[in-house]
């Protein structure tokens, strides 16, 4: 009966603590801590559910794209994981130090073929079902919208040096040089650092793919120029240039990806 009783004791045991590790993935908006409108409802719904069950959470990793430069990208990363902590403490789970990997993801995660699947915060949990008697009613959704904004300064991803190009999130609509609404945000910023730093003057650089468009890429570069000028940057602060396709990031251009790299504005600042 003893022995009997210990081997109950111990299938209960391994019961609890063998569940399979489960994944769920919290995505972001680009550049920014807010949590997609799709997402916000599947981690509502996470989190409504989880409420039934004892949850343990095993490890958060936190990605970004390779928009901005690696520090910037480590800092909002940092912010993305501090918000979703923020939740989750408020609901009283217990969070484990997060492994922050921004863009520099390991060897068998190169292959990036789409920027939006970056911009996430993975949970891996382990999750038993609790008695019925256990359960509390909840009112995730209300809280979910109710949680406090973020008010963490957004790091400027703009610096003075004269050796390293900074790329900017501004795009155009193909072939053209009319700027996406999406880029004036990007815009905003660099404007935003030349008004706050006078001594520093600028160049932007126009880069394509897919061939020898040196008129294109000239013509963009002169087009965020235009932007700052309208907006009362100096004349005597400011240059632009094409580059055509000259300076790839990718060469061969195999993938859209490659040429998504490649065709960008980038800064370069100097004193």
């Amino acid at each position: 009966m003893k022995h009997m009783l210990t081997i109950i004791l111990l299938f209960s045991f391994f019961g609890l603590f063998s569940q399979n590790l489960s994944k769920i993935s919290i995505f972001f908006v680009k550049n920014s801590v807010e949590i997609t409108t799709t997402s916000q409802d599947e981690f509502s719904l996470w989190l409504n559910d989880s409420s039934n069950h004892d949850l343990k959470i095993e490890k958060i990793e936190v990605y970004s794209d390779t928009n901005g430069t690696t520090q910037h990208n480590q800092n909002l990363s940092l912010r993305r994981f501090t918000k979703i902590k923020e939740i989750l403490n408020a609901l009283n789970y217990q969070i484990p130090t997060p492994v922050i990997i921004g863009e520099n993801y390991p060897d068998s995660l190169e292959d990036i073929t789409n920027y939006d699947y970056w911009r996430r915060i993975d949970l891996y949990y382990f999750s038993k079902t609790r008695n019925v008697n256990e359960v509390q009613e909840t009112k995730i959704d209300t809280f979910l919208k109710s949680a406090p904004a973020d008010t963490t300064p957004t790091p400027s991803k703009f610096f003075v040096d004269e050796f390293n190009p900074i790329i900017l999130s501004i795009e155009f609509y193909g072939g053209k040089t009319k700027l996406l609404n999406s880029s004036y945000k990007e815009l905003n910023l660099l404007y935003d650092f030349m008004k706050s730093n006078p001594n520093v003057n600028v160049l932007i650089r126009g880069h394509v793919c897919c061939g020898n468009k040196m008129r294109l890429s000239k013509r963009r570069a002169k087009a965020v120029y235009k932007e700052l000028r309208k907006r009362g940057i100096a004349k005597k602060r400011m240059n632009f240039k094409g580059m055509s396709n000259k300076n790839p990031i990718a060469f061969p251009e195999n993938t859209d990806n490659d040429r998504q790299k490649n065709r960008r504005v980038d800064v370069i600042f100097s004193i």
